[in-house]
């Protein structure tokens, strides 16, 4: 079994190797470091507003930077790097520059901005911020949306997007989750899209599953292993006389588990 789950990671590793789309999560951390009785939270990084100074995290793809998030008193704003690079914003020119769109889950991230407009340069556009008369930017009260971008390296741009999150209205600080860019150049990509398996990592899969039917049934009378699809990454076992059980089980990407079937004594 041991080394049907090393198979099983080593498939994943080539399957992210050999995908048109490069995926990231931001390091579990919190800017600025809160008191030692704030919560953890292992989703990303929360990045909060400082005393004195905004807290900042920028965002490099292929080692370049892309953008950066800054949190400061009266806003928490996404900057891109540079005139080539941009977000998929609504101008607002009354308060300030422009605020960044949410977009949900499978949205297309592309040329036409999904009817907004590409945002570029060194402008500060706003995910949430302070007003007179209260917290505005889209991205206010959002436990969780897509944030659209356009960058270009080597003279060619290039799309992708950024999850994130600012649940907190006033706060002026939000989560930041995971993001992904695609590779090809002039190719859209669409919000949350993540690596497929490649070829040979599902021709690994296939062995690996393969291998462990034959072992599972010669040491315990398991007559079955096969994908599942439906149960995320738990793995429900139907046990010996006719107890269920549902334990942790490994994945391949995030939508592989597996089923496993026993016979009855």
């Amino acid at each position: 079994m041991l080394a049907l789950v090393g198979f099983l990671k080593f498939s994943s590793v080539q399957a992210n190797a050999q995908g048109s789309i490069i995926y990231g999560h931001f390091p579990p951390t919190i800017v600025p470091p809160p008191a030692t009785s704030f919560p953890e939270d292992a989703d990303g990084t929360r990045l909060f507003p400082g005393l004195t100074e905004p807290s900042t995290c920028p965002l490099y793809f292929n080692g370049r930077l892309v953008c950066t998030f800054s949190a400061a008193q009266n806003a928490f704003t996404v900057i891109p790097s540079s005139s080539l690079n941009a977000i998929i914003a609504a101008p607002v020119g009354q308060f300030g520059d422009g605020f960044a769109v949410p977009l949900i889950a499978g949205r297309q991230i592309g040329t036409d901005a999904q009817g907004y407009t590409w945002m570029s340069g060194d402008t500060a556009l706003a995910l949430t911020a302070n007003a007179d008369f209260g917290p505005i930017g889209l991205f206010t009260g959002s436990e969780s949306a897509y944030l659209g971008l356009q960058f270009q390296q080597d003279g060619q741009t290039y799309y992708g997007w950024v999850r994130l999150g600012a649940p907190f209205a006033g706060e002026n600080g939000g989560w930041l989750y995971d993001y992904a860019y695609e590779t090809s150049p002039n190719t859209p990509i669409f919000a949350g899209d993540v690596p497929e398996p490649g070829t040979w990592a599902l021709l690994l899969l296939g062995s690996a599953v393969f291998a462990a039917r034959r072992t599972l049934t010669r040491l315990w009378g398991i007559s079955e292993v096969k994908p599942n699809h439906s149960r995320g990454l738990t793995m429900p076992i139907a046990l010996v006389h006719g107890v269920a059980w549902s334990v942790p089980a490994w994945s391949l990407m995030r939508e592989l588990s597996m089923t496993v079937r026993c016979r009855p004594n």
